[in-house]
């Protein structure tokens, strides 16, 4: 039998750019008049001083993508705060509001060149990493770059170019020339090849101010989504960026620790020291991704180890609203909790999963509304796992739900080729030959030689008349004495053309330490 796998690629043509924006008017674009305008021959939108913006505004591009090139010269100005993103592939919904893929854009301190997932998922790529999701929603990451070493990317006050290709499920965000985050997202209930582009005004205070112009779109064809088969649901958790859904304490109880300190936390024992940690520390030493929120977090792992133990408690604070969550990792017996000021009740406790990615639990504060509360976590273990992951507590008007969880393994070695967020995309080989096997979707392999017809292959490749040449190393990985070689260079020919490869011939014998 003969294994016979084509490999089809599609030449898109390169097509022209479009400019989808004439520098003078708003036609084909469409957001609210108060907050976009034209200026400078950009884009505008702004956040007065005095005004600060409720809730997120965006302006949408009349057309739709699928597969493109995107290029946009930005500015952005204004306070610490000035965020804004570029969406693509997004869907548009009744209230005006973008749910899908964003470039994030702000002055470079934390989201620049990230890849969020508005209304959705929430962080689905840091910059600096390849990420890749399986139809299942788990999660593999690659750090090519340290997150803030990318900061310096951004030119302060001045124009900036951000860059999108986007080909099926790869994407490629690049700004000012330099790769910022890649992502291939084949989530079957997340992913999208096609929608709309808009740009974000993000809620906050003011100043804020952020202009695109020369917008430069290439059209690179569609590629239809593949179809996927019914997926278990996943446990609910996530990071988040703050939204209008998401109330953030004051900013002098930083229990997101976004001074880069300990301020308004008491630290005791020596569990904490050098804490917090900036940026994802955990993807660098690929064990996950911490799914932080903003700059800081605190890592109980990233400066000692397991080594340490100690208490860490914040300022007492009212609970001003019925629910709250917070990002919570790492050791399954380590504890993190709410407790009541007055007599000491624990309201909530939450532990990690032995694991370091952090997820975001949700805190039911309805028997505590308008009474104080602090955080308190403990870290009690030097044993494996013996350290707290935690950041980001923010409050909720209403009991807030999560995207989907990233990759969990469970350990069975049966189970392996379909946990793997390397393999997932692999199916069971379609031959009756080898069933064991997985391969790629539309091929397969079949069987055509074994021992004792060949024996120690190592390599083969086939010529012209197609035909099969066998490296077979017999004393592999030894060498063996001068002019005492063991092994040959093997053809193997399917002569009358029936798929059964039936005659053999050595070609040469007598090598030593063949190698192909």
């Amino acid at each position: 039998m003969k294994a016979l796998c084509v490999l089809l690629i599609s030449a898109v043509p390169l097509c022209a750019a479009d400019a989808i924006f004439d520098g003078k008017t708003l036609n084909h674009w469409s957001g609210k008049a108060e907050h976009w305008r034209v200026e400078d021959g950009a884009i505008t939108g702004e956040i007065p001083a005095d005004r600060p913006l409720k809730g997120n505004e965006w302006i949408f591009w009349d057309g739709e993508v699928h597969d493109f090139d995107l290029s946009v010269e930005f500015r952005i100005t204004g306070g610490p705060s000035a965020n804004s993103g570029i969406q693509y592939r997004s869907q548009r919904g009744e209230n005006g509001h973008a749910s899908g893929y964003q470039a994030d854009l702000d002055q470079g301190a934390v989201w620049l060149g990230r890849i969020y997932d508005e209304h959705g998922r929430a962080l689905i790529c840091e910059r600096g990493s390849r990420v890749s999701i399986a139809p299942d929603g788990r999660r593999w990451a690659d750090v090519f770059a340290e997150p803030k070493s990318l900061a310096s990317v951004f030119k302060a006050g001045d124009w900036n170019t951000y860059r999108i290709t986007a080909t099926a499920s790869h994407v490629e965000v690049r700004v000012n020339d330099v790769l910022m985050s890649v992502l291939d997202d084949h989530e079957a209930k997340a992913a999208e090849w096609s929608g709309k582009i808009a740009f974000q005004l993000h809620s906050g205070p003011g100043p804020a101010k952020v202009q695109f112009r020369n917008i430069q779109l290439t059209h690179l064809g569609k590629t239809a989504m593949p179809k996927r088969d019914a997926l278990k649901p996943q446990p609910e958790t996530s990071n988040l960026k703050p939204e209008t859904s998401f109330i953030s304490p004051p900013a002098e109880l930083n229990l997101g620790f976004e001074t880069g300190t300990l301020d308004g936390w008491k630290a005791e024992g020596d569990a904490w020291k050098d804490q917090p940690i900036e940026g994802d520390t955990v993807a660098t030493r690929k064990r996950g991704n911490s799914q932080h929120a903003g700059k800081f977090w605190l890592g109980g792992y990233e400066r000692i180890g397991d080594k340490g133990t100690g208490t860490l408690m914040s300022s007492s604070f009212v609970a001003t609203h019925p629910w709250a969550s917070f990002l919570v990792g790492a050791g399954r017996s380590m504890k993190t909790e709410i407790v009541e000021e007055a007599g000491g009740k624990v309201i909530f406790k939450a532990g990690g999963e032995d694991r370091e990615d952090m997820k975001r639990v949700a805190v039911n504060l309805e028997s505590v509304a308008g009474k104080k509360i602090f955080i308190r976590i403990t870290d009690s273990s030097q044993g494996g796992w013996g350290h707290v992951n935690f950041d980001d507590f923010v409050f909720h008007d209403q009991k807030p739900s999560f995207a989907a969880s990233t990759l969990t393994i469970s350990g069975d070695r049966n189970k392996g080729g379909d946990e793997s967020p390397v393999l997932w995309h692999l199916l069971p080989n379609p031959s009756k030959d080898l069933p064991e096997m997985r391969v790629q979707d539309g091929f397969q392999v079949e069987l055509i030689a074994k021992e004792p017809d060949v024996r120690q292959p190592i390599a083969f490749c086939f010529d012209e008349r197609g035909r099969m040449w066998v490296a077979e190393a017999f004393s592999y990985p030894n060498r063996q004495p001068e002019g005492e070689g063991k092994d040959r260079i093997s053809i193997l020919e399917d002569a009358d053309g029936d798929g059964s490869f039936e005659t053999k011939k050595v070609f040469c014998e007598g090598l030593n330490l063949v190698s192909g």
